[in-house]
């Protein structure tokens, strides 16, 4: 084989060789491109907040025993400045009474006076002081009320991401889904409340954890009649609840 065949051949080899790598360089990226890490599946729960809150609130016996301290010691401070009131507009009939048959110019009249005078701005001290304590025990009532609430809140929170996380969802949702408002709701407020309460109105029932997360809590799966009465009670201005 001549020199100029031998560089032929050898040009030859050379290019095949290239060739043929470039062809796996270009399948290796091509191959790449494909086995493209995919996007973790989204797995979403729910579950009804305001169900569990309730009934976490409700069985809380030392929740209960400081509201009702609280509304025995507002009750009773009401009523003993209630009964100053009477005594004042008492004794303030018995003067009325007692100068009805007098005189302008009977010595005792003046006295009698200055004493009615002296019992209406008294009244009126006392009168303002009783409003002013009924708006206080209210707001502090109000207060311990959302206290114990926000401390149930980051409890129950806590329970639902762990239930959550165990089942393998990657987002947790509050929401009481599409069930009708309840009666109880009978002022704005309460009806703007369940309104929020409500963020998803369509979901799986299997993504529902609110029953898992009750158990998670110490609770029976659902709520019975017996504990929605006993809620019902907790309610301000209810029968033996807090008005």
């Amino acid at each position: 084989m001549n020199k100029h065949n031998a560089t032929t051949l050898a040009s030859a080899f050379v290019l095949a060789l290239g060739i043929s790598g470039a062809g796996w360089l270009f399948g290796s990226v091509s191959g790449a491109t494909a086995s493209q890490p995919t996007t973790p599946t989204q797995r979403i729960a729910h579950f009804d907040m305001l169900d569990v809150l309730e009934s976490e609130i409700a069985r809380n016996v030392q929740f209960r025993d400081a509201r009702e301290a609280e509304i025995e010691r507002i009750r009773g401070r009401g009523e003993a400045i209630s009964n100053d009131l009477g005594a004042i507009q008492q004794e303030i009939a018995q003067i009325r009474q007692t100068v009805a048959t007098m005189t302008a110019d009977n010595p005792e009249f003046p006295p009698l006076q200055q004493r009615f005078e002296a019992l209406q701005n008294e009244y009126q001290v006392k009168l303002n002081e009783l409003r002013e304590f009924e708006a206080t025990g209210l707001r502090e009532l109000d207060e311990l009320a959302a206290a114990q609430a926000r401390e149930t809140y980051e409890r129950i929170v806590r329970a639902g991401v762990r239930v959550a996380q165990d089942r393998g969802y990657t987002h947790l949702v509050i929401s009481r889904g599409n069930a009708p408002i309840s009666e109880r709701a009978d002022n704005l407020n309460a009806v703007t409340q369940e309104i929020l309460a409500r963020l998803i109105l369509i979901a799986p029932e299997g993504d529902n954890l609110t029953a898992a997360v009750r158990v998670d809590l110490g609770l029976p799966p659902t709520r019975d009649e017996e504990e929605l009465e006993v809620q019902l009670d907790l309610t301000p201005g209810a029968p033996g609840g807090g008005g």
